[in-house]
Order: C-alpha cells, then sequence, then structure tokens
C-alpha cells in the first residue's frame, strides 16, 4: 500500500492508520488492512478518493474521532504548518489532548521512522 505524500508515494506499514488531516473539518486517513477499514467504518469514515474520510460537526467530535485513532495506534503524519503532527502538538499544548500519540515520516520512498510523542 502507497501513501500519497506530495510529490512520490510512500510506502505505508501494514496493518495501520495513517492520519494524513485533521486541521479543518473533513478528517482524512489512510487504512491498510480489513480489519481496521471496518472499524474506520463503524466510527463513520467513508472511503473517498483512496482514502477514508469523515466530516465533523464541532471539534469535541473531531477529539473524540483523535482519541479513538489513537487507541488503535493510529500514526499521524508528520509535517510543519498544520500537518497531524503539528495540529496533535498543538491540542496537547491546549491539554485538549493529554495522551500519548505516534507520528510517521519518511526519509526515502520505502524507509518510514515511527516515533511516540
Amino acid at each position: 500500500m502507497f501513501l500519497d505524500g506530495g510529490c512520490m508515494m510512500n510506502t505505508m506499514p501494514e496493518n495501520t492508520i495513517v492520519v494524513s488531516d485533521i486541521a479543518g473539518s473533513t478528517l482524512k486517513l489512510s487504512v491498510q488492512g480489513e480489519d481496521l477499514t471496518n472499524k474506520m467504518k463503524s466510527l463513520g469514515f467513508l472511503h473517498s478518493c483512496g482514502f477514508m474520510t469523515k466530516v465533523v460537526e464541532s471539534e469535541s467530535d473531531k477529539l473524540y474521532l483523535i482519541r479513538e485513532l489513537v487507541k488503535l495506534d493510529a500514526l499521524f503524519l508528520f509535517g510543519y504548518g498544520w500537518y497531524p503532527s503539528e495540529v496533535m502538538g498543538f491540542y496537547k499544548e491546549k491539554r485538549l489532548y493529554t495522551g500519548k500519540y505516534k507520528i510517521i515520516s519518511w526519509s526515502e520512498p520505502d524507509h518510514y521512522q515511527i516515533e511516540e510523542k
């Protein structure tokens, strides 16, 4: 499975969820594995253009879904600006999210690093 990381395609770890957007009202994920796909469907995520997405009505709905994603060991895409890793850092700084979470980054298309924050 590959994750579109801008100009290049990156290998995605097996049986994982990679969160690629949580900045706005639409959460966007790449999901690898049938069991995780079914779990995301049960949370209301739908397939859309190779991703799974869900529109949230409020910040509290978004934070609930983020907590559910963390429970499933979702990986938050690393980057600067409003990438998921930065949004999680913002929530942690504001104490809206207080637990640990994992981020993923790539140094090459087939070499990724996972870090717990």
